[in-house]
């Protein structure tokens, strides 16, 4: 049966109460699906500074050059984090090469940056603790000086400055270490019951626009026309309904 935009809207009204009860019936499925199958993961974040111009430190001068090569150093420090000989130095010094292996800990670390000298180095982990112990010991490997009271302060700690001993140049200095994350940073239980939400309204106009698309049970005389666009009605049988009982009997 053919629907137009008239009857859709006449129909959805029709069946507003389907409608609304599908609605919240799948937003609460999500957010029951939420809460209790999916794994919340706790972030925690560390911000660094790449320079690739040593002589900046004392002289102080920046050009587009230094941006530039800053922003590839970056990019080459994305790609050489998540490398075995970096990942298997943050596994023994964080002590957690027991419960993450190499492709584990690959899966949680992740830089991200605006395009500048400044980024971040981010771990997701089920666990908050291993989250804030994995991230500092990613952002110590990899830097080799550590911003303390406005004071760039290089250090001596051999297990530090890998990414610049793989480069053989730039500085790479840790501003802020990570923090100990105290809510979860996923799921988003909000999110998710609102789409939720949206999907239940959505199947619920689908199914009943589907249903009434194929019903070819012919109820009213436009049902019939619509069926049959090309014959005319010739007449039509009223609907009579029996009168009391006593009626029936003196007929």
């Amino acid at each position: 049966m053919e629907l137009d935009i008239r009857q859709i809207f006449f129909m959805i009204l029709k069946k507003a109460p389907i409608i609304i009860a599908s609605t919240i019936i799948v937003g609460f499925l999500a957010l029951i699906f939420t809460k209790i199958f999916v794994t919340p993961l706790y972030t925690s974040t560390a911000s660094l500074y790449v320079q690739a111009n040593e002589k900046r430190q004392t002289a102080g001068a920046i050009s587009t050059a230094d941006y530039t090569v800053s922003g590839e150093l970056v990019s080459t420090i994305t790609y050489l984090i998540k490398t075995d000989a970096i990942i298997n130095e943050v596994a023994e010094s964080s002590n957690l090469r027991d419960v993450y292996d190499n492709n584990h800990l690959r899966d949680m670390v992740s830089v991200s940056s605006s395009g500048t000298e400044h980024f971040k180095v981010k771990v997701n982990s089920s666990n908050p603790e291993h989250a804030l112990i994995l991230v500092n010991a990613f952002s110590r490997v990899i830097s080799d000086s550590t911003l303390i009271n406005n004071k760039i302060i290089n250090s001596d700690d051999p297990n530090r400055g890998y990414i610049r001993a793989i480069l053989g140049t730039g500085n790479i200095t840790l501003i802020d270490e990570g923090t100990l994350p105290v809510k979860p940073s996923s799921p988003n239980v909000v999110s998710n019951t609102l789409i939720g939400i949206l999907l239940g309204f959505i199947l619920s106009i689908l199914c009943i626009t589907g249903y009434e698309k194929v019903n070819l049970k012919i109820i009213t005389e436009d049902d019939l026309t619509s069926l049959f666009a090309d014959l005319p009605v010739i007449g039509s049988i009223p609907l009579i309904e029996d009168g009391p009982a006593e009626e029936k009997g003196g007929q």
